[in-house]
């Protein structure tokens, strides 16, 4: 599954996971999440629902199995809640027309390394290497 290139939502990034090692890399396998070979049967799994819920897709009882091999109810609430959160964070964003950093300047919360002011943001969007000029795979 290739993802829409929606700059928002790809310019996301969780600080606490960058602290706990992961590297710029592996968010490109996000896009192609059920092919990864970086990734194991439980984040698949989470990334499903993730995208069940962003794109409204229609769910049956494999993708519920799915789910309950590896989460439990509450696990599965919090996730939905977590995922319903971010992705109405980027719905606002794209409402307001506004960028990351217009939100919490000069912090890099939420946002891929090089987005905390105006300038760097311009120079990051314009550079030759910014996923977003890359094709899908």
């Amino acid at each position: 599954m290739a993802s829409v290139k929606c700059e928002y939502c790809g310019n996301q990034r969780s600080e606490q996971a960058r602290a706990h090692g992961l590297a710029e890399g592996q968010y490109d396998d996000l896009l192609n999440f059920e092919t990864s070979a970086r990734l194991g049967e439980r984040e698949k799994a989470a990334l499903a629902y993730a995208e069940a819920i962003t794109w409204r897709l229609d769910t049956d009882d494999a993708l519920w199995e799915r789910l309950y091999r590896h989460f439990s109810e509450p696990e599965l609430v919090e996730l939905g809640c977590f995922i319903a959160l971010t992705m109405g964070q980027q719905s606002w964003l794209r409402l307001l027309d506004i960028e990351h950093h217009e939100v919490m300047a000069g912090t890099a919360a939420s946002m891929a390394p090089g987005f905390g002011t105006t300038q760097a943001l311009a120079e990051s969007k314009a550079s030759q290497d910014y996923w977003a000029r890359k094709p899908a795979s």
